[in-house]
């Protein structure tokens, strides 16, 4: 589901390649709102979707049970994902981090998988390049 504005030619292009090189189709809709997010999900039968956290709290304030059936894979950025968001998710759908810096060239992601730091026992997710 590609609903961002094109201001920003790098991000647009990027969420469109990511869906074109795995053979997916892409869905181009106008939706501004959480709520609009949602709502072109369930219309458009979407199965994967790449969302900002943020977003995905405001798009199904219920959590993941409340989401549309069809969608079965979520793809972060643009933000950190919290790791309690990232639990709540990764229990109902297959969910992936992407922390993309288009400016150094940078790109690590993660599967949500977590690690517990020693130093101060907080759990991680482990990005990786």
């Amino acid at each position: 589901l590609q609903y961002s504005p094109a201001y920003w030619g790098a991000a647009v292009f990027g969420q469109l390649d990511l869906a074109l090189a795995f053979g997916a189709c892409v869905v181009i809709a106008t939706a501004s709102t959480p709520d609009e997010i949602a709502a072109s999900c369930s219309q458009h039968s979407v199965t994967v979707l790449g969302i900002v956290p943020s977003q995905l709290r405001g798009a199904w304030p219920g959590g993941p049970r409340t989401r549309p059936a069809c969608l079965r894979v979520l793809v972060s950025w643009a933000e950190r994902l919290p790791l309690r968001l990232a639990q709540e998710w990764s229990a109902e759908v297959r969910l992936f981090e992407l922390l993309i810096a288009s400016e150094y060239w940078l790109t690590f992601s993660s599967d949500c998988s977590r690690w517990r730091d020693p130093s101060d026992g907080a759990e991680k997710h482990v990005l990786q390049p």
